[in-house]
């Protein structure tokens, strides 16, 4: 086994993420919104869609059948009114009784009751001579109850209609929202998923530029707007789409001129839309990088919180994470004012519109009955009143859905790039050799060195250096000289700028990534453990480690006795980072987990420097053995 090990301390890097380097107009450009769907969840969005256009479709309709029930309260006043003469029995006795002709029967009581205007009221219910004769003599002179029953009948079957068509509305609305939230669900599962392991797969530039503290508090809050953004608000954004197209075509075909008239203000509605709606998507940016900022300094905080009690940092963090905040605040009051100038715009333009149909309306009516025609008439005025008032109110209420989906293009812009970016190292790729018997012979050759992150510092300058197999190298040198960044070019998390790294003879950048690091041990100066129990913490270095495996390795560790003496022994949870551990403890498990995968290569990073001086020889003397 080869061993490399540094003997000074070596300079860490505190990472963060460059915010304000993100391409912004990532966050704006229209995202393949189903990028990741299967074909179930292609097939639930498709029911979906069908049953969003179908309510769409049902909303004039139920329009419709209003309409036509007003006529029929209408005619039916009308017969109620004319019914209450008080002379109308008389009058057909005297008069009327031996009129066996409905023309002649028309004729005289029209030209009797010329004050009434009946030949308006004829018109205005649309029937011929025959059919109004039959009515006036039934309603109002014989007193029949025929007409009574019609109306009856006719106002149960628009009622029974509407009633109908709302019960479809019922069973309509929950598919779809059941189908998109599903949909939503299965999808933001698979991208968490993918984005989880793009992080895992991407190479060691990427974290030292793009990573962050925050990132998993960031990525809930990117996948909770993602997940709104491809679920039910999209079935209910097509519904009030297609709720504003067959709107608008109900009216057109009703009344096109009434239904222009009332369009005449869309633009203004239109134009207020469209600019509330790109501000809204300026200013959300702004309100992410902010919440970002101000994440990472709470969740650094928090990670560190001991050392900032330690030196009373409290109110000066408190301050720092309220400077973060602060463009955020002024970004979300911003945007709430603009929402609500838009939305007040909207509302204006809606409501304005209804005084003008009524105004233009009544007119159009009057004219259809001085032209004798039946274009327009109370039931066409509230058909077309009703159905350009649902489009308008569709259309309003469509605005929020906008900014989600705004929202959710802003959070899928990193997610995304991220899944689908191609790391220059990467660890989970087939590609690349496997060196047959592997002896653990490192060389440099010329080796040249800048760290991606700060290419104008040199770190390696023409490094040439063998290590052989069994052989132990100690590399000694001031901070910042490049101990740590030959462990690291080794374990192959940079490549270097010019020269080469071979592993047993072979190019390094030749080797399978995975393999390769399958077969070296890694201790560095500040462990890392993960809140499990011991063993699980030491099987990590080696999944199919058996207990024998994880007591054996802790005993070279000189990590056995305190770990026997702790109450739960080896199911011991270490708790988050360890921190229910000391420094040497945690120290001690961390060579047992590099030692429990017997590498070819074991590399040390100041692996000691944690523990006391009789514990440091014992665990010196089991690395010698290893």
């Amino acid at each position: 086994m080869t061993r490399i090990h540094t003997k000074y301390p070596h300079l860490s890097y505190h990472w963060f993420v460059p915010y304000d380097r993100l391409i912004l107009h990532n966050f704006i450009k229209l995202f393949p919104q189903f990028r990741y769907s299967s074909g179930f969840d292609k097939l639930l969005i498709s029911i979906g869609l069908v049953f969003s256009i179908a309510i769409g479709a049902g909303t004039p309709a139920i329009m419709i059948f209003y309409g036509k029930l007003t006529d029929t309260f209408v005619e039916y006043a009308i017969y109620d009114r004319l019914s209450q003469w008080p002379d109308a029995d008389q009058y057909y006795r005297h008069f009327l009784a031996n009129i066996t002709d409905k023309q002649e029967f028309l004729d005289k009581i029209m030209t009797d009751f010329s004050h009434l205007h009946l030949d308006t009221i004829q018109i205005r219910l649309h029937l011929d001579n025959q059919t109004f004769a039959d009515r006036l003599n039934e309603t109002v002179f014989q007193h029949k109850r025929s007409f009574a029953d019609r109306f009856t009948d006719e106002s149960d079957y628009w009622s029974f209609l509407m009633l109908g068509v709302s019960a479809a509305f019922l069973v309509c609305g929950y598919v779809l929202v059941a189908t998109f939230s599903t949909a939503a669900r299965n999808q933001t599962h698979r991208i968490r998923v993918l984005f989880f392991e793009a992080v895992l797969r991407q190479d060691i530039t990427w974290f030292d530029t793009k990573a962050s503290d925050d990132f998993a508090s960031k990525v809930t809050a990117d996948l909770d707007l993602i997940q709104q953004g491809i679920g039910d608000k999209v079935a209910l954004c097509v519904f009030s789409f297609s709720t504003v197209l067959f709107s608008l075509g109900t009216a057109f075909y009703y009344g096109w001129e009434l239904t222009l008239i009332i369009l005449s203000i869309s633009p203004i509605l239109v134009i207020s839309f469209s600019v509330v709606t790109k501000i809204q998507a300026r200013y959300a940016i702004t309100e992410a990088i902010s919440y970002g900022k101000a994440g990472a300094v709470a969740e650094e905080v928090l990670g560190a919180i001991r050392t900032v009690y330690a030196f009373d940092g409290q109110q000066k963090e408190i301050q720092r994470y309220d400077r973060n905040l602060g463009p955020a605040k002024k970004a979300g009051v911003k945007r709430t004012v603009i929402t609500a100038i838009g939305g007040g715009m909207i509302w204006l333009c809606v409501y304005g519109s209804y005084g003008l149909a009524f105004w233009y309306g009544v007119r159009l009516i009057v004219r259809s009955i001085q032209d004798n025609n039946q274009q327009y008439e109370a039931s066409t005025l509230l058909i077309i009143f009703m159905t350009v008032l649902m489009a308008n109110i569709n259309l309003g209420q469509a605005q929020p859905y906008f900014e989600a989906f705004a929202q959710a293009r802003g959070a899928a812009a990193l997610i995304f790039e991220v899944i689908e970016r191609k790391p220059h190292i990467d660890s989970s790729s087939e590609t690349g050799d496997k060196i047959v018997g592997l002896e653990g012979r490192v060389e440099f050759c010329d080796a040249h060195f800048a760290y991606p992150a700060r290419p104008a510092v040199p770190v390696l300058n023409g490094l040439t250096m063998a290590v052989e197999p069994g052989q132990t190298v100690a590399l000694v040198g001031a901070s910042g000289c490049g101990k740590s960044t030959v462990i690291q070019l080794v374990q192959r998390f940079y490549d270097v700028s010019s020269g080469q790294v071979l592993i047993d003879g072979r190019d390094i950048r030749d080797l399978n990534v995975g393999w390769l690091r399958d077969r070296i041990g890694v201790v560095g100066q500040e462990p890392v453990l993960f809140g499990c129990s011991i063993a699980d913490n030491i099987k990590l270095g080696y999944s199919a480690a058996t207990q024998a495996d994880v007591e054996s390795a802790s005993v070279d560790a000189n990590a056995y006795d305190f770990i026997r003496r702790l109450p739960h022994q080896f199911a011991t949870i270490v708790g988050e980072r360890g921190g229910q551990l000391s420094g040497g403890q945690k120290q001690r498990i961390a060579i047992a987990r590099a030692l429990v995968r017997r590498p070819k290569i074991l590399l040390l990073d100041e692996s000691t420097s944690a523990l006391d001086t009789q514990s440091e020889a014992v665990v010196q003397a089991a690395l010698d053995r290893a």
